[in-house]
């Protein structure tokens, strides 16, 4: 199911001409899968035989003017009614975004911290991230009590650790070599 959604992430990312529109169309798929996400009998009704392909069709269409999404959205929803693929839409947005986000020079991650950072700390840490990783970053913010002082964040492939407890766990490395 993935390599279809990552497909058809691909043939809609191709169909879009400029980057301000392909950045355009991922903010209506976002807007899309909120509504899904908010309404779980909306995604219900598309997954089953209930309703017809016209109706889910209507469906869509309304839940797109509502949302003021584009024709270009509306036709690529009408291919997934068409190929029974309205499940896939979840994996679908996320592969458009990795494919946006990549023509974009982005990557995003995850920051995990004890205490909730103040938007000064999240400043510097995203200036620190995308000076290592030579791209712009895009951070979501955890409090995660596991997390004993410092900060922890997964950036696209990599991950940097900067707790108390990697410190430790270094400096016994570190002993136990200068001791051996």
């Amino acid at each position: 199911m993935a390599n279809a959604a990552r497909e058809y992430a691909r043939a809609l990312f191709q169909t879009i001409d400029s980057n301000e529109a392909k950045t355009e169309v991922l903010q209506s798929l976002r807007s899309v899968q909120e509504a899904f996400k908010s309404d779980k009998s909306l995604m219900n009704a598309f997954k089953g035989n209930a309703l017809s392909d016209q109706d889910k069709k209507t469906i869509f269409k309304t839940v797109a003017s509502k949302l003021s999404q584009s024709s270009v959205l509306e036709n690529f929803f009408n291919l997934l009614v068409d190929k029974g693929r309205v499940p896939l839409l979840p994996d679908v947005v996320d592969f458009y975004e990795e494919a946006n986000d990549e023509l974009n020079n982005v990557l995003r991650g995850v920051v995990r911290s004890a205490s909730v950072l103040s938007s000064q700390e999240r400043e510097g840490i995203e200036k620190q991230l995308a000076d290592k990783v030579g791209k712009r970053v895009i951070l979501s913010y955890v409090q995660d009590e596991t997390v004993v002082g410092g900060v922890r964040a997964q950036v696209g492939p990599y991950t940097f650790d900067d707790t108390i407890d990697t410190h430790i766990k270094n400096i016994k490395e570190n002993l136990n070599r200068s001791w051996n």
